[in-house]
């Protein structure tokens, strides 16, 4: 199977050495696995279909997210009335997150006041 100077089959064996085995290709089954995906492996793969009289090829792209995680110190908190109570919240992802709290009693975002700091 040859296109120009191409060898797919010979591509294929490259291919398959290379990246510390991050990368698995499926000739039959025409998948290509990528193994815990980070930042870097983000960006445009191509699918190549040929034969000795044509080639077909069809792009995707792969997006890669940090997404959003909550770290809650406790999940709930019992304090009699009067006393103060502190909720934690922490969250990471990138760009780093904005965090806001919202009260389900009035479904409305808290601001700072003298009630809540």
């Amino acid at each position: 199977m040859k296109q120009g100077n191409s060898n797919l089959l010979d591509d294929i064996a490259k291919f398959n050495k290379g990246s510390a085995n991050k990368f698995s290709l499926y000739r039959t089954s025409c998948r290509l696995y990528l193994k815990c995906v980070d930042l870097s492996d983000a960006g445009n793969y191509t699918c190549v279909a040929e034969t000795e009289d044509f080639r077909k090829e069809r792009k995707i792209t792969l997006t890669v997210d940090n997404l959003v995680k909550i770290y809650m110190k406790t999940l709930s908190v019992v304090e009699a009335p009067g006393n103060d109570v502190r909720l934690f919240c922490r969250a990471i992802g990138s760009p780093d997150p904005g965090i806001q709290w919202c009260s389900s009693n009035t479904n409305a975002t808290i601001e700072n006041n003298d009630k809540y700091k």
